[in-house]
């Protein structure tokens, strides 16, 4: 595990930042004294958190040699087709028209999930996601482009390329979302969409389990983020016109008490995911 000097988001010293969860012998979340942000501090190392995610989330029996991701699939497939449907309502210029491909570039896809949502919808997608194992899920069992490397291949991807960026429930497992961040709104083309949802500090389950929270226990996540710490993210790497969209339903199966209770929620700002949009402005005229 390394140290950190700073606080991942606004980069006050880290030293002196109060301890409020220990999840684990020596990992230990604190509370950044100038802009809130909850983190991890010490940090697994690039290496450890290979193994990590190889246990949570990408073991090879369960994601090739079973259906797992087929029956996942269809569990979130009703968010995600939700979501793109939200964005095509609030954003017309990502609506295809005909005359060139609406690009897509989503941010540690996994399997792919929120791309197929977007080929279905007529869009152009590409998915960045470290593991070899998704990147195969989703060629083979998708037929969704997933490439590896993703800092390496999104250092490689060409400025204000692309109409619409997303980062669905990542920015939480990044060692250095700051960086990160810098340059998903360098390839997002002027007047283009970014988009991100994570898990919620603000969220009630939070509030009543504390350490005890599943987002807190797994121990892939790195930054815990509540509004004003993601907007401020979203703001200085010179994002605009920020806003926290709030859905009806989204879940496996359409049932009325529970949407109604889950919009409520939602619109106290208490669930337990945050989602913003936001824009990349046009560059000053000179």
């Amino acid at each position: 595990m390394q140290t950190l000097a700073n606080c991942l988001v606004c980069r006050a010293p880290a030293e002196g930042s109060p301890v409020v969860h220990r999840r684990a012998a020596g990992d230990r979340l604190v509370r950044c004294r100038a802009c809130g942000l909850l983190y991890a501090n010490p940090q697994w190392t690039p290496d450890e958190l290979v193994g990590l995610y190889r246990d949570e989330y990408y073991d090879e029996q369960k994601n090739l040699a079973t259906d797992f991701r087929e029956r996942d699939y269809e569990q979130t497939r009703p968010l995600h087709e939700l979501v793109v449907r939200d964005l095509l309502r609030r954003y017309p210029l990502l609506r295809p028209r005909g005359d060139r491909p609406i690009r897509v570039l989503d941010y540690g896809s996994g399997v792919g999930y929120f791309l197929v949502a977007c080929k279905k919808a007529g869009l152009a997608p590409l998915g960045l996601d470290f593991s070899d194992v998704a990147a195969r899920v989703g060629r083979e069992r998708f037929g969704v482009e997933v490439r590896t490397d993703p800092d390496g291949e999104l250092a490689r991807l060409p400025s204000d390329h692309f109409d619409l960026v997303t980062a669905w429930q990542v920015l939480e497992h990044l060692r250095d979302p700051r960086e990160t961040m810098r340059q998903l709104v360098r390839v997002l083309a002027p007047c283009g969409v970014f988009a991100a949802a994570v898990p919620h500090t603000g969220a009630l389950a939070y509030r009543l389990r504390g350490g005890r929270w599943f987002n807190v226990v797994n121990p892939t996540h790195l930054a815990f983020f509540d509004r004003a710490t993601l907007t401020r993210l979203y703001e200085d790497a010179g994002l605009t016109h920020i806003r926290r969209p709030i859905l009806w339903g989204g879940g496996p199966r359409p049932r009325l008490s529970r949407d109604l209770a889950q919009f409520a929620i939602r619109c106290a700002n208490l669930g337990s995911e945050l989602r913003l949009y936001a824009e990349k402005p046009l560059p000053p005229i000179r």
